[in-house]
């Protein structure tokens, strides 16, 4: 949702009556930017802790992004015509009670809930996308998601589910569960999938894919089932493989769609995304990472990208980046608990594509991300 500047705002105002601007200032809360006043209002970056005062019933764009909130419930119920609200990147431990219906959009990603249970959802029968990534959420109660009658787009990416939510809304068509912990697909699970256009659960645990899997899926025309094809661990021998794909990726589907790749970013274990006695799909995360929201991710890189190029693909793969600074890759060396970290070697403009399929063995190999401290 392009929710971003103010550009408009002054002319606006310069452009109004004396009386008119007076209602377009106080209707628009302090430190918050009013597009469209009583329509748009952000309130990003301001280190609330509470919902700002003042905003108006009338809003039907509200963001308070980046934010320290850390509970919202019932307080937005007033807000009948609210229809897309961004709640991402706060202190949630909980998915918001008390939501008014209206909402069509809503944004929760980079926060810290863990569960989502069956009644959390039951009044927001109008929702056309929900937004939960980079959580931690470890279960989803069975039904919690089947009401959402209207819900076409359902982003779970880099949570810590071990299987595919039971009894998915029909009506979604672009379901991205990548970066989890599922070892196998639930074919009930999948069955209710009719109008399915787009599957991402790539950076997963699959070992394999049921030949039915996507029988029941007609409108399917994109499935990305690649498995850390670029972040493989250091030193690992006799990789494990994706196998037994459908013959239906090969028959009905464009070939260019599916994405497949080697699976080895199952180590056995718990870590701190994967609960004890999954599979464990990120035992090499620092915690540091985990807590950032951040975590294991798989990012193309052309061998011919330039340092600006590969800044820019992990920027998109990890917003936190933006405005960081400077950077390093590092590698991990080790086993046993013991992780020692280097830094990755630059060239004289950075780094390139060449150098990372050079150091990481063709792109096998496990980096993580480091600030420069300055």
């Amino acid at each position: 949702m392009p929710w971003s500047g103010c550009c408009g705002v002054l002319l606006i105002l310069f452009a109004c009556p004396p009386v008119v601007n007076l209602l377009l200032l106080t209707s628009c809360p302090p430190g918050c930017c009013c597009l469209q006043p009583g329509s748009l209002v952000l309130c990003e970056s301001l280190g609330l802790r509470s919902l700002p005062d003042s905003v108006p019933l009338s809003t039907s764009g509200l963001s308070v992004a980046r934010n320290h909130l850390c509970n919202v419930d019932h307080l937005l119920r007033p807000f009948s015509g609210l229809q897309e609200l961004s709640l991402s990147q706060n202190h949630l431990a909980r998915f918001p009670h008390g939501l008014p219906p209206s909402l069509q959009t809503l944004q929760l990603q980079e926060n810290r809930i863990t569960y989502i249970t069956s009644g959390a959802l039951q009044h927001l029968g109008n929702l056309t996308r929900l937004d939960l990534e980079d959580n931690r959420i470890r279960a989803i109660q069975p039904a919690a998601l089947w009401g959402l009658i209207r819900l076409q787009v359902l982003l779970l990416k880099g949570n810590q589910l071990t299987s595919l939510p039971a009894k998915l809304p029909p009506s979604l068509t672009y379901l991205d569960i990548s970066a989890n912990c599922i070892s196998a697909l639930n074919l009930l699970s999948m069955s209710s999938l009719i109008n399915l256009q787009i599957f991402k659960i790539n950076s997963n645990c699959l070992r394999s894919v049921p030949e039915s899997a996507f029988d029941g899926l007609p409108r399917l025309r994109s499935v990305d089932l690649a498995i850390c094809p670029l972040i493989l661990k250091p030193n690992q021998r006799n990789k494990p493989e994706l196998t037994n794909l459908p013959s239906r990726l090969d028959k009905t589907l464009d070939k260019s769609l599916v994405k497949t790749g080697s699976n080895s970013c199952c180590p056995t274990g718990s870590s701190s995304f994967c609960p004890t006695g999954s599979s464990s799909c990120s035992a090499d995360i620092p915690d540091g990472l985990a807590e950032a929201g951040l975590g294991r991710r798989t990012v193309n890189i052309s061998e011919n990208a330039d340092h600006e190029d590969i800044s820019r693909a992990l920027q998109e793969e990890y917003p936190k980046m933006r405005g960081l600074g400077g950077w390093l890759l590092k590698k991990a060396a080790g086993g046993s608990g013991k992780r020692k970290m280097t830094s990755l070697p630059q060239g004289t403009q950075g780094y390139t594509g060449k150098i990372l399929k050079t150091s990481s063995n063709s792109g096998k190999g496990l980096y993580h991300e480091a600030r420069l401290e300055g």
